[in-house]
């Protein structure tokens, strides 16, 4: 199987790798789509010590699932694998959970390749009508958006110029999503 691997800062190579294979509970997921994360460039450029060479970037991704319940059937990848018992994960912030694992961090490889290997409750069907490239985006879609039924929260700056800020402006606008909460990433 080829994949793209990350090999150094700034150093990618097309490599054959092993065949990923699925363990309990896990799926195989023949990937259509792969879209490129800022963590992508990140950790492309250097600047992301979680993610040392050499390894397989990329967590973006729909496909079709290869085995289990879904095998056949189109989907969309949630890279996030939380514990699903911590205090966070009961409340539904598994994004918080102290315990969190995504693919394209060690020890998982990530989706820029031809397949990949997730957790079979973090694929999700998709619409049959819907292209394969516009199917990955759902992810990077979610990231910027959770909506305050608090209505306690401030208001978002949406004036940064990043493609999940853009999306999160166009979330509020066309969705009417009320408010929009994001998680800043320290400058470097």
């Amino acid at each position: 199987m080829r994949a793209l691997v990350y090999t150094s800062p700034r150093g990618l190579e097309l490599r054959d790798v092993a065949q990923p294979v699925a363990g309990e509970g896990q799926t195989v997921v023949d990937v259509a789509a792969c879209g490129i994360c800022g963590s992508d460039m990140h950790a492309y450029l250097g600047h992301d010590e979680r993610r040392p060479p050499p390894l397989v970037l990329g967590h973006e991704a729909a496909g079709v699932a290869l085995e289990g319940p879904l095998a056949g059937r189109r989907v969309t990848v949630n890279p996030l694998e939380s514990c699903g018992n911590c205090d966070f994960c009961v409340e539904g912030r598994d994004n918080l959970c102290p315990d969190r694992r995504i693919i394209s961090m060690p020890p998982r490889d990530g989706a820029f390749a031809e397949q990949v290997v997730v957790p079979e409750l973090l694929t999700h069907v998709d619409a049959k009508e819907v292209r394969d490239a516009a199917v990955e985006l759902a992810e990077a879609i979610g990231v910027p958006v959770v909506v305050d039924t608090t209505g306690t929260a401030p208001e978002p700056d949406v004036s940064g110029h990043t493609f999940s800020f853009d999306l999160a402006a166009i979330q509020r606008d066309v969705m009417g999503v009320r408010r929009e909460l994001a998680e800043p990433e320290p400058e470097s």
